[in-house]
């Protein structure tokens, strides 16, 4: 498991989810991100699958929030991170800033009360979730050397699978195994598909 070209790729467009036409949203950050980028993530999945559901969506922004939140020393970031991020989901000039598939009608609505849920149980539980992904860690490997992108990836889901049981396990490992596919490494991918595996298995014989 390594930090690979493509990871650093990713780890470069969520730090700038937050870029509109050459604008900011925060004049003092750091965390800004083209949205033709954040398009191109998204349109992959619209084109392997049917529809693109908003709680597929919202759990890119839940992962985009906690990533960032990661890089942020202000416990008080969460709320109006959160806030930035519905806002730019609800942007009325959104839907006419892509390009590259303005005929396939996509429309980028998050759930927003499931990304809201997501995100708090992810930030307020950090320390147990924490100690469930440290628990999957071999060799030297400790969560300060963990990829960023790949840890915020592993608590988000690990989130799911604990505070979200009614979500049944094959689509939260699916969901986040196809997420990763996009954003990670393919050696993470794995490790992201084999922790989520193997921490819902242990789970279910309790």
């Amino acid at each position: 498991m390594s930090s690979k070209c493509k990871t650093h790729e990713n780890e470069i467009i969520l730090n700038n989810i937050f870029h509109i036409r050459n604008m900011c949203f925060f004049t003092n950050s750091v965390f800004f991100v083209r949205l033709q980028q954040l398009y191109s993530i998204l349109y992959k999945f619209y084109m392997t699958k049917i529809q693109l559901n908003s709680k597929s969506i919202a759990r890119i922004a839940a992962i985009q929030t906690i990533y960032q939140l990661g890089n942020s020393q202000n416990d008080s970031d969460v709320e109006t991170l959160l806030l930035r991020i519905i806002d730019f989901y609800k942007d009325k000039d959104v839907k006419n800033d892509h390009e590259i598939h303005r005929d396939t009608n996509m429309k980028l609505k998050p759930s927003y009360s499931f990304l809201k849920e997501l995100v708090h149980y992810s930030y307020e539980n950090i320390g147990e979730i924490n100690e469930i992904i440290t628990s999957y860690l071999i060799d030297d490997w400790t969560l300060k050397s963990l990829p960023k992108l790949l840890l915020a990836t592993l608590q988000v889901s690990i989130c799911e699978i604990i505070y979200f049981p009614d979500t049944p396990r094959n689509v939260i490992i699916n969901e986040y195994t196809d997420i990763a596919n996009d954003m990670l490494d393919l050696g993470e991918v794995g490790f992201v598909n084999s922790v989520l595996d193997n921490y819902s298995t242990a789970r279910l014989s309790k």
